[in-house]
């Protein structure tokens, strides 16, 4: 879990994308891509993780199982990982200035 794991902001990733999905299936018969299955699963798990260190066993139970289920049509067998620290942001050289 990292700092900025809040449980709003967990649930704020998870309603914006729910609602962008919904936005953009409506009136189409679509299908989630493998790249927003592993985004669902990774939010549902860091939310699981959230809930878990707060002793709510229970719901950290329900947020597991749908991680899990989004993780299993993604075709990945772990969850991802989180970007290495420090991160850079694209297009930044990494060479030394004196």
């Amino acid at each position: 879990m990292t700092r900025r794991d809040s449980r709003l902001g967990l649930t704020a990733d998870l309603l914006s994308a729910k609602v962008l999905v919904w936005i953009a299936s409506v009136g189409r018969d679509a299908e989630l891509t493998h790249d927003v299955h592993r985004y669902f699963a990774d939010r549902y798990s860091r939310l699981a993780r959230f809930h878990r260190t707060r002793g709510r066993i229970a719901r950290a139970s329900d947020l597991d199982r749908k991680a899990r289920e989004h993780l299993d049509v993604s075709g990945l067998d772990t969850p991802p990982l989180p970007p290495p620290w420090p991160c850079r942001a694209p297009g930044i050289s990494s060479k030394l200035t004196r």
